[in-house]
């Protein structure tokens, strides 16, 4: 175990951070394993929300109490994925209402929000504003324009960038935006953390170290206490 006398900085390349997956595989990383419906919370981090797709097709006062039931849990490190996604039959009501749900569970637990999001992103915007949330957010599985991403980190949110491959216009906000606030996931790809990792080295300029180095102090602003118990670290 790390102690707190030595400096944190010669430990941040030792491990991926991958912000959010739904490939519970990777042991050399840290993940945040986004949970499925009823699941337990897994080592070394989780997430647990409920996702706009889930709700037509789940009972959706079960969802509830699955999440006030398991969110207290120390693997917990996040609230979501959750969100709005215009593509879906569910009334914008009713993924409004949940979202706004999830956004009062961040606020009493002090969590990061997952968000997911397709073509709601000022509705998004709007329930951040009005609940006056503090806490960091990450829009996941960003495929916006740069002018809307720009928007979002003006505000201090992370923008989640995965996959690649064969996206150029996603290649151009990887390589452009303001390292700071990128945070690097898998999601539902068969990508590796790996791989995404190369692909914005290759796409910066930069070493693998530097990059890695650089999502672990994104990672410690974002889950705080929670990584820094996982891996012995201690903000200065």
């Amino acid at each position: 175990m790390v102690g707190s006398s030595v400096p944190i900085s010669l430990y941040f390349w030792l491990v991926y951070v991958d912000f959010h997956t739904h490939q519970n595989t990777d042991q050399g990383a840290y993940s945040v394993f986004n949970l499925p419906a009823h699941a337990s919370p897994q080592a070394p981090g989780s997430s647990i929300g409920i996702h706009p797709y889930w709700l037509e097709a789940h009972d959706i006062d079960a969802l509830k109490l699955w999440v006030e039931s398991t969110l207290k849990k120390r693997e917990i490190v996040a609230i979501g994925e959750c969100g709005i996604d215009k593509r879906l039959t569910t009334h914008l009501a009713d993924q409004t209402n949940i979202l706004n749900l999830h956004i009062q569970w961040a606020q009493a637990y002090h969590k990061p929000l997952i968000i997911h999001c397709v073509k709601g992103h000022q509705e998004v915007l709007e329930a951040l504003k009005k609940a006056n949330f503090q806490e960091p957010v990450i829009f996941h599985g960003f495929r916006g324009s740069e002018q809307l991403a720009r928007q979002l980190i003006d505000k201090g949110y992370y923008l989640g960038i995965g996959d690649m491959q064969g996206k150029p216009s996603l290649q151009q906000l990887a390589r452009t935006l303001p390292l700071g606030h990128l945070v690097l996931e898998t999601d539902d790809s068969a990508a590796s953390i790996e791989s995404v990792y190369q692909s914005v080295c290759e796409m910066r300029g930069i070493t693998i170290d530097a990059l890695k180095k650089a999502m672990m102090e994104t990672a410690m602003v974002i889950f705080g206490n929670q990584i820094n118990s996982t891996y012995g670290f201690e903000l200065a």
